[in-house]
């Protein structure tokens, strides 16, 4: 049998009675954790009996592992007699959740695609004078304007420095090699 113990569990038990009268029974259902026994009111019907057992979290502050294993029970009693007629381990069964959610959102605005008007034909020593600009306007802008996120500081000087190398001009994107130095 198992328990989710977050929840409200009903246990129904099917019951046959015989020699003695069925509305003198009174039952217990009851679990063993932690060497202490908690108990339920079962519900006698006339072929039922029904145990509601509240959510176990509410109950104890404990935190229950999926496959917990406790000592279970059904007692009876009625005109003199104590039964136990079911007795057996219950296991526990939970969900597994973990919840996560971005704490500093400026490590998301570091996630840019930036777009650079370059002249139609880079070579290998244009790209090399871009990073190495780009590296001195990054330690530059790093000084000059904290309060803004350091991709934002570096594409907006990228952006003016080849405005000005105009001349026959297409839309690239920034190499991988290229965004990788900068660390974005």
């Amino acid at each position: 049998m198992k328990l989710k113990p977050s929840e409200t569990n009903v246990i129904e038990f099917e019951i046959t009675v015989k020699g003695v009268n069925r509305y003198s029974l009174s039952g217990c259902f009851r679990i063993l954790i932690d060497t202490i026994e908690y108990g339920f009111p079962a519900a006698i019907d006339s072929s039922i009996i029904k145990v509601s057992i509240p959510p176990l979290d509410s109950i104890l502050k404990r935190d229950f592992a999926n496959g917990d294993k406790f000592s279970a029970k059904l007692e009876i009693v009625g005109d003199g007699h104590h039964m136990v007629p079911w007795s057996d381990e219950v296991e526990i069964e939970t969900k597994f959740e973990i919840g996560v959610k971005i704490k500093n959102e400026q490590s998301n605005k570091n996630k840019l695609d930036i777009e650079v008007k370059t002249v139609n034909s880079i070579d290998s020593k244009v790209l090399e004078e871009k990073e190495i600009e780009i590296e001195e306007i990054k330690g530059e802008l790093e000084k000059e304007e904290p309060e803004i996120n350091s991709t934002e500081r570096i594409m907006r000087k990228v952006l003016k420095e080849t405005k000005k190398d105009k001349e026959e001009s297409t839309s690239k994107t920034l190499s991988g090699e290229l965004m990788k130095k900068l660390g974005l």
